[in-house]
Order: C-alpha cells, then sequence, then structure tokens
C-alpha cells in the first residue's frame, strides 16, 4: 500500500516501498545521495528539480518561467558560463540543435570512423562488451560509438548484454 507518508524524501516525487521491518522506507534507492545539494539533485553534471512530481531540469524550468511559456524539444538551454550548475537567469541562452551544436564543434576536429575501427567495434560488442567498454579500449566517444554499433544493427538491450555476461562466465569457470 502507497500513501503520501510514503514519498521519496529527495523531493522527486516517486514513492518508496516498505523495509524489512514493515516501515515505509524514506528514499528510493540511490536518492538519498541527492540531499547532499541545497535545492533538488544532481545527475549527469546538471541540477533537476521536482515540479508538480515531475523531474524537470533546472536550468530549463528557470528559462521557462523567465520566457514565461513552455519550452519546445528542439530548444536547448546553453550554459554561457560552461558551469551547468549555474542556473542564473543572465547565464542561460535559449539554442536550437544546431546552433548549440555548433556553438561547441567551433574549432573541433572531427575524426571520422576508419572501417577496421568500425569492424573492431562491432568484434568487442558481439564479444559481450558493454558500449562503454568498447568506447574506451577504442579511445571514442560513447555517442559516437553507440551510433557505429546500432549502425552495423548490433545494439542489445541491458538485460541481453548482463545474459551474455553469465554466459560469457560460466564458460569460462
Amino acid at each position: 500500500m502507497t500513501t503520501s507518508e510514503n514519498r521519496c524524501e529527495c523531493g522527486c516525487g516517486g514513492y518508496t516501498n516498505y523495509g524489512p521491518g514493515g516501515e515505509p522506507r524514506r528514499f528510493l534507492q540511490g536518492h538519498n545521495s541527492r540531499l547532499k545539494v541545497s535545492r533538488g539533485w544532481i545527475d549527469q553534471g546538471h541540477r533537476f528539480i521536482s515540479v508538480d512530481g515531475e523531474r524537470i531540469a533546472e536550468h530549463r524550468h528557470v528559462v521557462e518561467q523567465r520566457e514565461g511559456r513552455k519550452l519546445g524539444r528542439d530548444e536547448i538551454i546553453h550554459h554561457v558560463d560552461g558551469d551547468p550548475i549555474n542556473n542564473q537567469p543572465g547565464n542561460l541562452m535559449i539554442l536550437t540543435r544546431s546552433e548549440h551544436m555548433r556553438l561547441h564543434m567551433a574549432g573541433r576536429r572531427v575524426r571520422k570512423w576508419t572501417f577496421e575501427e568500425q569492424t573492431r567495434a562491432g568484434a568487442l560488442y558481439a564479444s559481450g562488451m558493454s558500449v562503454d567498454e568498447v568506447a574506451r579500449a577504442l579511445g571514442r566517444p560513447y555517442s559516437s560509438t553507440r551510433h557505429v554499433l546500432s549502425r552495423q544493427s548490433l545494439i542489445r538491450t541491458t538485460v541481453e548484454t548482463r545474459s551474455l555476461r553469465r554466459l560469457t562466465d560460466l564458460t569460462a569457470a
């Protein structure tokens, strides 16, 4: 039975379950660390808050309040000073995805994937490595590694990756 008393105390709005003693838990798993910041929580380098029980990036909420409207999915918020925690209204700028990409990619040289790298990425992934492990092994970003593997139709679900690892662990033992 869930009641308003067993909502997660981090502010995310989620309902907690009951502990072994029958008492409602104070936090969802992993959410107790979110209280280390004064308001909301930090995830992937950005501050998130709960608004009407919904998780929202604080920078988007601040801009929506400033502009008096909801932001579109194609609108990206850029932190002028480069600090994703500084969500002061004067530090936040609305950009399109292409403008934001152009701004961050200015002066960077993009290294194209060679056929050999793509083949090796596919082989490493097929051997049971995760996308993150393949990216680190090849010295490539996670996002482009995932893109290369998806073009080869190799992307697995997390459950499939775990099952494959268990299977390879059993055969190695």
